[in-house]
C-alpha cells in the first residue's frame, strides 16, 4: 500500500519542493492551498501523512484542533517542538 500525503501551504514553490522530496521517499502528494478545502478533504479522505504551513499560527492552530476531531486512527505525529507522540488514539500536534 502506498502512503500518502496532503501538503496545505498556498506557496506554490514551498509545495513544489516538499512534493518532489515526499515524491523521492515514494510518498503520493496532493495539495490544498487553503485550510477550508484541506478540513473537506480530510473528512472525506484518508492521508498517512499532513503537512501544514504554519505561516499563519492562529489559522493553522484552528485547523490542526478541526482535524484532531476527524474520526481518524494515526499511529503517532511529530509536534512542532520535535518531541514525538505516539498511541492508538488519533492524534495531531497541539
Amino acid at each position: 500500500m502506498a502512503l500518502t500525503s496532503l501538503v496545505v501551504c498556498a506557496d506554490r514553490n514551498a509545495v513544489q519542493v516538499l512534493g518532489q522530496i515526499l515524491q523521492e521517499l515514494t510518498i503520493g502528494v496532493e495539495h490544498c492551498a487553503d485550510l477550508s478545502a484541506a478540513a473537506s478533504r480530510l473528512a472525506a479522505q484518508h492521508f498517512d501523512a499532513v503537512v501544514v504551513d504554519c505561516k499563519y499560527q492562529s489559522a493553522a492552530i484552528e485547523f490542526i484542533a478541526t482535524v484532531r476531531k476527524l474520526p481518524r486512527q494515526l499511529a503517532g505525529c511529530t509536534r512542532p517542538d520535535g518531541a514525538r507522540k505516539t498511541d492508538k488514539a488519533a492524534s495531531l500536534a497541539a
